[in-house]
Protein backbone atom coordinates (compact mmCIF):
# COMPACT_ATOMS: atom_id res chain seq x y z
CA UNK A 1 0.00 0.00 0.00
CA UNK A 2 1.40 3.83 -0.76
CA UNK A 3 1.59 5.88 1.99
CA UNK A 4 -0.06 8.46 -0.80
CA UNK A 5 -3.33 7.90 -1.65
CA UNK A 6 -4.90 10.73 -3.81
CA UNK A 7 -8.27 11.41 -2.39
CA UNK A 8 -11.14 11.59 -5.05
CA UNK A 9 -12.41 14.66 -6.50
CA UNK A 10 -15.79 13.79 -4.71
CA UNK A 11 -13.77 13.24 -1.51
CA UNK A 12 -11.41 16.35 -2.23
CA UNK A 13 -14.82 18.19 -2.30
CA UNK A 14 -16.60 16.64 0.77
CA UNK A 15 -13.47 17.14 3.52
CA UNK A 16 -12.64 21.04 2.19
CA UNK A 17 -16.55 21.75 2.45
CA UNK A 18 -16.42 19.71 5.70
CA UNK A 19 -13.04 21.51 6.83
CA UNK A 20 -14.55 25.39 5.67
CA UNK A 21 -17.42 24.78 7.35
CA UNK A 22 -16.21 23.11 11.01
CA UNK A 23 -13.54 25.09 11.07
CA UNK A 24 -14.84 28.38 9.55
CA UNK A 25 -11.68 28.61 7.54
CA UNK A 26 -11.47 32.27 5.78
CA UNK A 27 -8.01 31.72 3.45
CA UNK A 28 -5.57 35.11 3.65
CA UNK A 29 -2.30 36.48 3.84
CA UNK A 30 -3.55 39.64 5.59
CA UNK A 31 -2.37 39.75 9.39
CA UNK A 32 -5.07 41.64 10.56
CA UNK A 33 -7.34 38.99 9.55
CA UNK A 34 -5.42 35.71 10.78
CA UNK A 35 -6.03 33.22 12.58
CA UNK A 36 -7.75 32.02 9.11
CA UNK A 37 -9.48 28.84 10.93
CA UNK A 38 -11.42 28.94 13.97
CA UNK A 39 -8.82 26.83 16.58
CA UNK A 40 -10.66 24.16 18.47
CA UNK A 41 -11.38 23.64 22.03
CA UNK A 42 -8.39 21.96 23.21
CA UNK A 43 -6.14 22.87 20.63
CA UNK A 44 -2.70 24.67 20.61
CA UNK A 45 -1.07 27.09 18.57
CA UNK A 46 2.60 27.97 17.70
CA UNK A 47 4.19 30.17 16.02
CA UNK A 48 7.79 30.07 13.84
CA UNK A 49 10.04 31.62 11.88
CA UNK A 50 11.23 30.48 8.93
CA UNK A 51 14.61 28.86 9.71
CA UNK A 52 17.73 30.24 7.74
CA UNK A 53 19.45 28.43 4.83
CA UNK A 54 21.59 26.22 6.42
CA UNK A 55 19.53 24.68 8.85
CA UNK A 56 16.36 24.53 7.13
CA UNK A 57 16.48 20.96 6.24
CA UNK A 58 16.51 20.07 9.97
CA UNK A 59 14.25 22.10 11.15
CA UNK A 60 11.94 21.32 8.46
CA UNK A 61 12.47 17.43 8.80
CA UNK A 62 12.36 17.94 12.59
CA UNK A 63 8.48 18.67 12.21
CA UNK A 64 7.69 16.56 9.68
CA UNK A 65 9.19 13.32 11.35
CA UNK A 66 8.00 14.23 14.73
CA UNK A 67 4.99 14.88 13.40
CA UNK A 68 4.75 11.44 11.42
CA UNK A 69 5.83 9.68 15.12
CA UNK A 70 2.96 11.05 16.75
CA UNK A 71 0.45 9.78 14.19
CA UNK A 72 2.22 6.28 13.91
CA UNK A 73 1.61 6.47 17.82
CA UNK A 74 -2.20 7.56 17.38
CA UNK A 75 -3.46 5.81 14.13
CA UNK A 76 -4.13 2.46 13.42
CA UNK A 77 -1.50 0.26 10.41
CA UNK A 78 -4.36 0.51 8.35
CA UNK A 79 -5.37 3.29 8.93
CA UNK A 80 -5.57 6.55 7.11
CA UNK A 81 -5.63 10.45 7.74
CA UNK A 82 -6.38 13.26 5.22
CA UNK A 83 -3.21 15.09 3.92
CA UNK A 84 -4.48 18.63 2.22
CA UNK A 85 -2.61 21.41 0.60
CA UNK A 86 -4.82 23.98 0.32
CA UNK A 87 -5.44 24.37 -3.96
CA UNK A 88 -3.64 21.46 -4.74
CA UNK A 89 -3.50 17.68 -4.89
CA UNK A 90 -4.82 16.01 -1.52
CA UNK A 91 -4.20 12.47 -0.58
CA UNK A 92 -4.90 9.74 2.13
CA UNK A 93 -1.64 9.30 4.27
CA UNK A 94 -0.65 6.24 5.79
CA UNK A 95 1.43 6.96 8.30
CA UNK A 96 2.48 3.63 8.64
CA UNK A 97 3.50 2.67 4.97
CA UNK A 98 6.95 3.27 3.90
CA UNK A 99 7.91 6.33 1.77
CA UNK A 100 10.99 8.40 0.30
CA UNK A 101 9.38 11.73 -0.33
CA UNK A 102 6.50 14.43 1.71
CA UNK A 103 4.10 14.67 -1.05
CA UNK A 104 2.69 17.61 1.52
CA UNK A 105 4.75 18.36 4.27
CA UNK A 106 3.71 18.77 7.92
CA UNK A 107 5.95 21.62 7.41
CA UNK A 108 3.95 24.44 5.39
CA UNK A 109 5.90 25.15 2.44
CA UNK A 110 3.85 28.10 0.46
CA UNK A 111 0.16 26.81 0.80
CA UNK A 112 -1.50 25.81 4.02
CA UNK A 113 -0.85 22.34 4.87
CA UNK A 114 -3.07 19.94 6.72
CA UNK A 115 -3.14 16.75 8.18
CA UNK A 116 -6.54 15.68 10.43
CA UNK A 117 -8.22 12.40 10.83
CA UNK A 118 -11.53 11.40 8.85
CA UNK A 119 -13.31 12.69 12.17
CA UNK A 120 -11.32 15.49 12.59
CA UNK A 121 -10.42 15.01 15.66
CA UNK A 122 -6.96 15.74 15.95
CA UNK A 123 -4.86 17.30 13.51
CA UNK A 124 -1.87 19.96 12.58
CA UNK A 125 -3.04 22.95 10.30
CA UNK A 126 -0.19 25.03 9.16
CA UNK A 127 -0.25 28.73 8.22
CA UNK A 128 2.70 29.65 5.81
CA UNK A 129 1.54 33.40 6.54
CA UNK A 130 1.32 33.64 9.97
CA UNK A 131 3.79 31.25 10.47
CA UNK A 132 1.72 28.98 12.81
CA UNK A 133 1.08 25.18 13.81
CA UNK A 134 -2.50 24.74 15.38
CA UNK A 135 -2.53 21.78 17.02
CA UNK A 136 -5.75 20.28 18.18
CA UNK A 137 -6.99 17.23 19.86
CA UNK A 138 -5.20 15.62 23.55
CA UNK A 139 -3.65 12.89 22.30
CA UNK A 140 -2.21 14.47 19.61
CA UNK A 141 -1.29 17.49 21.76
CA UNK A 142 0.23 14.50 24.42
CA UNK A 143 2.24 13.40 21.86
CA UNK A 144 3.89 16.47 20.39
CA UNK A 145 4.84 17.22 24.16
CA UNK A 146 6.33 13.81 24.44
CA UNK A 147 8.37 14.55 21.16
CA UNK A 148 8.58 18.36 20.66
CA UNK A 149 9.62 19.73 17.42
CA UNK A 150 11.87 22.74 17.81
CA UNK A 151 9.30 25.12 16.06
CA UNK A 152 6.84 24.36 18.91
CA UNK A 153 8.75 26.26 21.21
CA UNK A 154 6.88 29.36 21.15
CA UNK A 155 2.88 28.57 22.07
CA UNK A 156 0.54 32.28 21.11
CA UNK A 157 -3.16 30.68 21.46
CA UNK A 158 -4.88 28.17 23.87
CA UNK A 159 -8.25 27.23 23.78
Amino acid sequence: MSAWEPLTQSEYDAVWDNFYEQFNFKPTVYPNEFPSIKEPVGSVTYQFEYPSAENEDNVIDDVNQKGLIAFQKLVLPDEAIYALDWQHDCYWFYPHSSFNEWRIPIFPDGDYSIFLTKDFSFGIFGHPWEQTFCVWGDKLLAELQRNKPFLFEKAIRKH
